[in-house]
């Protein structure tokens, strides 16, 4: 009985490994059948020696912040495109960038970028189409295509520098070094062959030499308004596909002045002549402009007046943030590298900071804007420079606790309607002795009890 059960048993284990095999067979036949819909798994993942790869996931390629599978950043590279390979990290992880956006992937899906072609002359790799000149490729190394879009202008991937190139000096066929050509002509050893092939050597054409007129380039001073980004130097239009141009300074600038930058020209090949050709030189000029707002010092500010010679000047449009706890205003503000003086609070600037228990003002603040600082409910103190001309009205209205106002200019001349209504009923507001009876008369009605002291 034992011995029965045992043959079954064996019987139905090798039924069972027939039908493994041959639903293997069926699988591995329907993965190289030309009707098959199966993507191909690549194993042996993306070559060392190849900067682009190509996605072979159906169902497109999830980028991933880290080199973590649950890590995802919520962009998908769709099936068939090409990626460029910035790092290959540890665990067959891959570093790489698709369009503007770099993150990581696994290698499973990513096969070789077959879309290779070679440099028929020297040709430049360039930033963007027409722009500027990241280096020279030589003739006959290979290029990975990574967008054909422009017909012109190829993205491409060269050893790890992405840029583009003009497409004419592009192509699938590896051109022939100069001792293959040599090689070539050497094939037949008889004399009449050897005629003929050098024949053929001399009746090839070079292209000769040519001279290139450059009276139609330009270089012009470009002008831009300060807006804190850096901003690249002008750069040369017009500029002839055989001519090469050098300029003195690639940096970029982001402050506010005059950055001038020189353009020399040279002809790609050496015996081309290059007629008009003369070093040209042009500016970037960063100004400022009238009415521009920036954040300076938790503060933000508006450009009244642009100048340049330290007599610009600012208005103080209010903070950065209304949890502000004590004004203390800058008697100057940089920007761009240059200096503005900040010579008045706007309207409403700091209205209904509620956290605000302190104000200091400069010097140089000669104007408190209309509602300047009105409802600031914790207000207590307030001391303004000798700078101050002009309260426009309701400046310090409903501020209930703000008992302690000191004033030290001798030039304020206007007050506004309501300046001080609903300020502390036990408040002091102190003045320069010299001035205790004309602003006395002058801060009179301005909205504030009768139990405020003026002294």
């Amino acid at each position: 009985m034992k011995r029965r059960n045992t043959i079954s048993f064996v019987l139905v284990l090798f039924a069972a490994l027939l039908m493994t095999f041959a639903g293997s067979g069926q699988a591995l036949a329907a993965g190289k059948g030309e009707g098959s819909t199966q993507p191909a798994i690549n194993a042996a993942y993306p070559s060392k020696d190849v900067y682009t790869a190509k996605v072979t996931a159906p169902g497109g390629l999830k980028i991933k912040k880290s080199m973590n599978v649950k890590d995802d950043m919520g962009i998908t590279v769709p099936n068939g495109k090409i990626v460029s390979i910035i790092k290959r990290e540890s665990n067959n992880w891959y570093e790489i960038r698709y369009k503007d956006d770099t993150g990581y992937v696994k290698g499973i899906m990513l096969v070789d970028n077959t879309d290779v072609m070679y440099t028929t002359d020297k040709l430049n790799l360039r930033t963007d189409i027409g722009k500027a000149v990241i280096l020279t490729m030589p003739k006959g190394d290979t290029v990975e295509v990574i967008d054909r879009e422009n017909k012109e202008w190829f993205l491409v991937n060269y050893k790890g520098k992405i840029g583009y190139a003009f497409s004419e000096y592009l192509s699938k066929e590896k051109p022939k070094a100069e001792s293959e050509k040599k090689d070539d002509t050497k094939k037949d050893t008889t004399k009449k062959d050897t005629k003929k092939s050098d024949k053929k050597q001399t009746n090839k054409k070079e292209e000769p030499a040519k001279t290139i007129d450059l009276k139609n380039v330009k270089f012009k001073d470009v002008y831009v308004y300060y807006d804190e980004k850096s901003h690249a130097l002008p750069k040369v239009s017009n500029l002839p596909k055989d001519v090469k141009v050098t300029y003195s300074t690639t940096k970029k600038h982001t402050n506010i002045g005059e950055y001038p930058v020189t353009a020399q020209f040279t002809a790609v090949r050496k015996k081309d002549k290059l007629k008009n050709a003369k070093k040209m030189t042009a500016k970037l000029v960063i100004r400022i402009k009238k009415g521009a707002v920036y954040t300076r010092k938790s503060l933000k500010v508006r450009v009244t007046d642009p100048k340049l010679d330290g007599e610009g000047t600012v208005r103080i449009l209010g903070p950065a943030s209304k949890k502000i706890k004590e004004l203390k205003t800058p008697k100057k503000v940089r920007i761009g590298g240059v200096w503005f003086k900040a010579t008045e609070i706007g309207k409403e600037a700091f209205a209904g900071c509620k956290k605000l228990k302190t104000v200091i003002l400069s010097h140089n603040v000669s104007t408190i804007g209309a509602k300047a600082f009105a409802n600031c409910k914790r207000l207590e103190k307030v001391r303004v420079g000798k700078g101050l001309k002009t309260i426009k009205k309701g400046a310090f209205q409903g501020d209930k606790r703000l008992k302690s106002i000191t004033f030290r200019s001798l030039k304020i001349k206007k007050v506004g309607k309501n300046a001080f209504k609903g300020i502390n009923k036990k408040a002091v507001i102190k003045v320069p002795k010299k001035k205790l009876k004309k602003y006395t008369k002058l801060f009179e009605k301005k909205g504030q009890g009768k139990n405020v002291v003026i002294k």
